[in-house]
Order: C-alpha cells, then structure tokens, then sequence
C-alpha cells in the first residue's frame, strides 16, 4: 500500500485531512488490546504537518490503525500555536509553507521539544536530508512513501527515543563501531556523511568509482548502519569532541 500523496515527484534521494487547521485527536484510537502491533496502554502521539491533504488523511488513518494517536495540522502555523509538549514523534513534510522542515527543525531546538523527527519530502535533496538528520532528524523518506515504510520509520524513531542514553555513551559506542573500518573507509564513510554521491568522492580520493561502492558497502556492514541516516548518525557522533 503507498499513501497517497497529491504529488507525483518521485526521484529517490537515498539508497535503500483535516483542512480546517484544528488538530484531529485522540479519538477512534484502539486500545492496546485491539492493537496487534503491541502498543502499550497509553498510545503514544504522532504528529503530522504537511499541507498536501490526501497524505495528511492516509497518514492519519494508517498510524491511528496501527494503535497510535494522531493530531494533524495542514500548516505549520497551526502547529505552533498548539501545545507541543505530548507529541513522541512528528512527521512533516519539508517543505511547507510559511516555515520550512528546516527552520522549524531549528525552531524544535530552541523549543526543547521531545519528539521525534521524520520528514517526508517530494524532492531528491540529498544535502537537504543529511542536514536534517545531522541535527537531530531520526529520518528522511520520500514521497510516495509506502504504508510499511511511514510505519517502520514511526516506529524506529520512538524506539530511538525510548533507548536513548547519554550523549557520552553514544558517542562510546559509535567510535567503537567506527573503529573497525580502515582509513580509506573511513575517509569513505566521512565523505557519505557528508551527502556526496558515489561519483563526487571517487574524484575526491582519486579512485575507481566501483571502488568506492566496494568500500561503501564495507562501511555500511562493519557499522551496522542499515540505511543512509544510521552512517550519518554514526559518523556524526564518532566527530563529536
């Protein structure tokens, strides 16, 4: 199933409704009991922003099936104007009008806010999608995004959330991780972080660009990374001072 989106861009960046502007609640959310994919008691909140209204209403009625609460703003302004305490994870899209994904990332920031981060968008913006993840993003997907996916990305995103520990042990574990790969994949791996394609770093290192996808491939297994966001996050903690 693909949730339908009013958009029909599609170019792939990575490898790998409620109109009125008041938010929809809690109600029609079933119970932990009727949910079969194991929600605890108290559902947790998603949040939507995107101005596309077929996606907002698919997306609304897919998380809610699948055991979540959900509160949809066709804007950003809306959003802000609420309260913004409650919400576990917020998926929005990144380009909206009046603020786009990343000012309001920026803004959340400031705003101390809690929750997750997923950004769905339209475009291929790699550069885009590194910076959002960088600053604290769980993921980037692309539109038309499938029901299976917005689900796995949710339910990733609260997972990261619930585990999180210090700052300190992460950074721990990420240097142990990068610790396995060579120079030359590291400086690869760095340079992915980085959002520049295969071909780009092949030119930078001065090497083949099969190699490049040899060594890619070695960086993404020897760090467990399972997606572009994972490398980013890794790479991003093993920097850290």
């Amino acid at each position: 199933m693909t949730i339908p989106s009013e958009s029909k861009r599609n170019t792939g960046w990575g490898e790998r409704s409620n109109a009125a502007g008041a938010a929809e609640t809690r109600d029609g959310s079933p119970s932990a009991q009727d949910n079969e994919h194991g929600m605890p008691d108290s559902p947790q909140t998603v949040g939507l922003i995107d101005d596309d209204a077929s996606f907002l209403a698919s997306a609304g009625q897919l998380l809610r099936r699948a055991g979540f609460a959900v509160e949809a703003y066709p804007a950003v302004m809306p959003f802000l104007a609420g309260a913004r305490g409650h919400l576990d994870c917020l998926v929005l899209d990144m380009q909206m009008p009046g603020m786009a994904g990343p000012d309001l990332l920026r803004f959340l920031e400031e705003a101390r806010c809690q929750a997750s981060i997923v950004f769905v968008t339209d475009y291929a913006d790699l550069r885009g999608a590194v910076d959002a993840i960088k600053r604290g993003a769980s993921d980037v997907i692309l539109k038309p995004v499938s029901a299976p996916e917005l689900l796995a990305s949710v339910t990733q995103a609260l997972d990261e959330r619930r585990t999180t520990s210090s700052a300190a042990a992460q950074v721990l574990r990420a240097r142990t991780k990068v610790g396995r790969l060579t120079n030359r994949e590291w400086q690869v791996a760095r340079l992915v972080a980085d959002g520049l394609p295969n071909k780009q770093i092949a030119v930078r290192l001065g090497a083949a660009e099969k190699t490049v996808k040899n060594h890619r491939a070695a960086v993404m297994r020897k760090l467990q990374a399972e997606s572009l966001a994972d490398l980013i996050k890794i790479v991003s903690a093993a920097v850290k001072p």
